[in-house]
């Protein structure tokens, strides 16, 4: 048979709480008999001290009686009376008497009631942790799947969007990119040379630089960001970034740089609030999917 151990039996520390608890009650009840039962011993150790004094008494009585026999029936009815009294004394104790067992009786009763009760509500309380630490187990194990999925959902999520973005953005960058020369040479800006994703890195992210596109022709060059989505943010940001072009470009310190925004959409506005800051201005349209809107050559923005 294999030896129970404190690790071997669920809920150990609570049987020992119980038994403790039971013991207890049991040391109680035992106090409580102990008591009882020296109360019906001095009980009766009394009656009987009474009952030999009321022996006494009557043997008194008798001697009394029967030396005052002379005196008459008078004292014979005393006598009587008091038998009859002392009879009745002696009923009323012990009908008294076993009243107090039938109480006591009854609050054993009542005690060993109360620990059947204890055990059962025990037992029900024990019942209740275990089957409250299964769900608990088992609402943690799904709270931990639901939350590794949702990881593993939103990272899915997270590289599908950045895919597409990065593939949406190379096909526009392509197209314009691909037709950008002739597109400005219609539009009156006589560009003959390209260059695309010009880029200078450094190890501080804040100097370096990427330029999607550049047109250029001996004296003047276009630098050309290319976004499918484009707001106002996206505009201030690269004209931020074009504050430093011919610092990390020096190939076109000496000419003359221009800027323009190509997207396929412009949002809240964005392709009139480029025109205000300076920026040529390409469009998707239904003809060329992409097309020139130049600014006023006068107000366009030059570094």
């Amino acid at each position: 048979m294999e030896n129970i151990t404190p690790e071997t039996v669920p809920g150990w520390d609570t049987l020992i709480e119980t038994a403790q608890d039971t013991n207890q009650v049991v040391k109680e009840t035992n106090q409580l008999t102990r008591m009882l039962r020296e109360e019906q011993r001095k009980e009766f150790t009394a009656m009987k001290e009474d009952q030999q004094q009321q022996k006494e008494d009557s043997r008194k009585e008798m001697n009394d009686i029967k030396e005052a026999q002379e005196s008459g029936v008078q004292r014979f009815r005393d006598y009587d009376q008091f038998f009859t009294r002392w009879r009745e004394e002696s009923n009323r104790d012990m009908a008294e008497h076993r009243e107090r067992m039938k109480e006591i009786d009854r609050r054993l009763d009542r005690i060993s009631q109360m620990q059947v009760m204890d055990r059962m509500q025990q037992q029900e309380t024990d019942r209740l942790q275990k089957e409250t630490d299964r769900m608990q187990k088992e609402t943690d194990r799904l709270q931990r799947e639901t939350y590794a999925q949702m990881k593993e959902t939103d990272k899915k999520i997270k590289e599908l969007a950045t895919r597409f973005s990065t593939t949406t953005g190379n096909i526009i960058e392509g197209l314009m990119s691909s037709s950008a020369t002739e597109m400005f040479q219609r539009a009156g800006y006589d560009m003959h040379s390209k260059a695309k994703n010009v880029s200078r890195k450094s190890k501080n992210p804040n100097e370096g630089m990427e330029v999607d596109v550049i047109l250029h022709n001996d004296t003047t060059a276009i630098a050309i960001e290319v976004k499918a989505s484009c707001g106002k943010g996206d505009i201030d940001r690269f004209l931020q970034q074009m504050e430093k072009f011919k610092r990390l470009f020096p190939l076109y310190a000496d000419k003359e740089v221009l800027v323009a925004i190509a997207a396929v959409n412009y949002e809240n506005d964005a392709d009139n609030y480029a025109h205000q800051r300076g920026l040529i201005v390409v469009r998707t349209d239904s003809y060329n999917f992409f097309s020139v809107d130049p600014c006023d050559k006068g107000k366009l923005l030059r570094f």
